[in-house]
């Protein structure tokens, strides 16, 4: 499998998560909840029990969050190299709110490869991996190796608003179908 494969699904997602122009949000969408971006998600139940902003966690999907937002859910089950079925898979919005820092961690495989989808990038945020810094950008996709140690940052002031990126792991494309197939038994999640 070639890295274009990868690259083909940052590509695929970015396109199915179109952004209109901000300020355009339906009511009962993302925008009406204060977040600038605008995928087709309703305003979670206060009584789910469902991480917010979780699509699928830990290889399960996570029914809720995904019926709030149908086009993402859609968007994400049409990526052939996401990392659904095992517990390394996990897809979701990602919010940093001004002043937050996620200090240094890694992943726990090099089986994959984060894709971060940029909705809103202020001034001020900073990803760091293995040393390196990279540059989210709004309607566009990074993707980034986190077994690296990395840290994640927003520096920016409060009227910068919230830091906001899609992440969906993705299958790493020096893995190959068979390696596939056994980490996806290996590594099931619970029933």
């Amino acid at each position: 499998m070639s890295k274009s494969i990868c690259v083909c699904s940052a590509w695929r997602l970015s396109r199915h998560l179109h952004l209109p122009p901000r300020g355009q949000g339906a009511p009962g969408t993302a925008e009406s909840l204060h977040v600038p971006f605008a995928v087709d998600c309703a305003p979670p139940s206060p009584t789910s029990s469902d991480d917010p902003g979780c699509l699928e966690k830990k290889g399960r999907c996570q029914p809720n969050n995904c019926r709030r937002c149908p086009g993402a859910y859609r968007a994400l089950r049409g990526l052939r190299s996401f990392m659904s079925a095992n517990t390394f898979g996990n897809a979701g919005f990602s919010v940093l709110l001004p002043g937050a820092r996620l200090e240094s961690r890694c992943g726990p495989t090099n089986a994959r490869v984060r894709c971060h989808l940029g909705l809103k990038i202020p001034p001020g945020c900073e990803l760091v991996v293995g040393g390196e810094p990279q540059c989210w950008a709004e309607g566009h996709c990074l993707l980034v190796d986190d077994s690296f140690l990395y840290t994640v940052a927003h520096n920016g002031s409060p009227e910068d608003g919230p830091r906001v990126v899609f992440i969906v792991d993705l299958w790493h494309p020096n893995v190959a179908g068979a390696e596939r197939q056994a980490l996806d038994f290996v590594f099931a999640p619970d029933p």
